[in-house]
């Protein structure tokens, strides 16, 4: 059975080629024998070379001394190159826009242009990596056929077009010496399309929460993976008593369905805030948990990881602010405006007090027996914490009618400010630099944020508000050229 790790080194954070080799090594010790690389923009495109110019992706020299050195160990790197939707970081750039589906530049329309611009990234991805597989991605499509392709395929069933565009993909992959792999959220809606593949397409079930597996995946004999989560993405800390539980149920999925392999999944939406030491240490407990052996965490690593978990996927408070939100609650806490945020106001003085209980242990936990990219993780979280124990604190004065002095407020910034520093020298410590800027932004984004609440308190002017309404929070991403983006890390820096 093939164990395989998922790394995402899209979503800004691009490990250094030397701690990747280090990751690589250390997965392979532990009883990977394939890793996928989720690229959407983290690896150079000769034909387009802008694609990735804003986040350090990795040259295409980089990559083959990263195959070799996972030969070495046994280890096969996939390569997932998405050619569907999750296509905005290609799509962003004004010469590719006229590829996408929508407005939204997050899915390309299904046409022919869209195919021949993956033939020119086949045709370079195919020379780099020596798996004989090349995973299309193609999962939530949320736009697919409501653009542009509505007047191409008048009165047609959209599942129908998609499974069409996938077999078009799929002969082009053909014409290089790969097979083609595709996530199977999409496709599963209509069990008789599934069945219609080819005997060579490998179909990934992904499941991060506790729905059973779709009966059709269990008729295609076995020709298809199973992928529960690794539970780190947009999220402060990892989840990890809910990573248990989804390891739990797919792992007897594994065994009652007989596919051919399992694929953990560590995404990084959000900005990939983790560390590789985390990736790491979660691939190795998940991957002994879901071959079901026992796992004896030392009693200090134990007691910060329910300390942690209990703090950052807190069940005793108030999480209706996050229906159709994209982060979990605490991130959520982080950035929010601590005067007239929503993310505050719609929890109650007693939830708001409990976490401020709860966190208080923080402040006598002793990291010195963990090595030292470890504790540097757990020192980030720590800070991220104190945030939000700021927040709340000034929070609850507004509250009980007491006075904010300019005091608070300077602390608050110095607080999110050490918070930052401890991120940034983490980061550097592993990664690629220009990542960053995703980091820097939203930073300069909260300072702003803060001083405008208290500017509208001492007016009188407060209001509920919500700190991802906020004009400009975003704008990061409608940057549409190279040297915009450029400009945009310089003055960062």
């Amino acid at each position: 059975m093939k164990k395989a790790i998922l790394l995402d080194i899209s979503r800004y954070r691009v490990p250094i080629v030397s701690r990747m080799k280090d990751m690589i090594t250390n997965l392979a010790s532990y009883g990977f024998n394939e890793i996928f690389f989720n690229i959407e923009n983290s690896l150079e495109i000769k034909s387009f070379p802008f694609i990735g110019s804003e986040m350090d992706s990795y040259t295409q020299d980089e990559m083959r001394d990263i195959i070799d050195h996972a030969k070495g160990f046994g280890v096969e790197i996939v390569p997932i190159y998405q050619s569907c939707g999750h296509m905005f970081h290609s799509l962003k750039w004004d010469s590719l826009s006229y590829l996408s589906e929508s407005e939204s530049l997050w899915s390309v329309a299904p046409n022919i242009d869209s195919l021949d611009f993956f033939d020119k990234v086949y045709s370079e991805i195919a020379t780099i990596f020596d798996s004989e597989y090349i995973h299309v991605g193609g999962d939530e499509v949320y736009d697919f056929m409501e653009g542009r392709s509505k007047d191409l395929y008048p009165n047609r069933d959209k599942y129908e077009v998609y499974l069409e565009y996938i077999l078009k993909l799929r002969d082009i992959l053909k014409s290089y010496g790969k097979k083609l792999m595709i996530w199977g959220d999409i496709i599963q809606n209509r069990p008789e399309l599934i069945k219609r593949l080819p005997k060579d397409v490998i179909v990934l079930y992904w499941m991060y929460d506790f729905d059973e597996i779709p009966k059709v995946y269990s008729e295609i004999e076995g020709r298809f993976y199973i992928s529960p989560g690794l539970q780190t993405w947009k999220s402060e800390f990892f989840r990890f008593s809910y990573m248990k539980k989804n390891l739990k149920l797919k792992s007897l999925e594994c065994k009652t369905n007989n596919p051919m392999g399992f694929l953990l999944t560590d995404w990084g939406d959000g900005g990939h805030i983790h560390s590789p030491v985390v990736t790491e240490f979660l691939a190795k407990y998940a991957l002994e948990y879901f071959m079901g052996n026992r796992i004896n965490l030392s009693p200090k690593l134990k007691e910060i990881i329910s300390l942690l978990d209990s703090i950052h996927n807190p069940d005793f408070m108030n999480s209706s602010l996050l229906l159709d939100k994209d982060e979990f609650l605490t991130r959520l806490l982080y950035f929010e405006y601590p005067i007239s945020g929503e993310g505050y106001s719609t929890q109650s003085i007693g939830q708001l007090n409990r976490f401020l209980d709860i966190s208080d242990s923080l402040e006598n936990l002793d990291l010195s027996d963990f090595e030292e990219e470890l504790r540097n993780y757990f020192t980030l979280v720590i800070s991220r914490t104190e945030v939000i124990r700021a927040k709340i604190k000034i929070h609850l004065k507004f509250r009980q009618g007491e006075r904010i002095t300019d005091l608070y407020i300077a602390d608050l910034i110095r607080v999110s400010r050490l918070s930052h520093l401890n991120l940034t020298k983490e980061w550097l410590s592993s990664s690629k630099p220009m990542g960053l800027f995703y980091h820097n932004h939203f930073h300069n984004e909260l300072e702003k944020g803060i001083s405008e609440d208290f500017k509208f308190y001492k007016e009188g002017k407060i209001k509920p508000r919500f700190f991802y309404d906020r004009e400009g929070c975003y704008n990061l991403f409608s940057v549409g050229n190279r040297d915009a983006l450029h400009a945009l890390w310089e003055r960062f820096v």
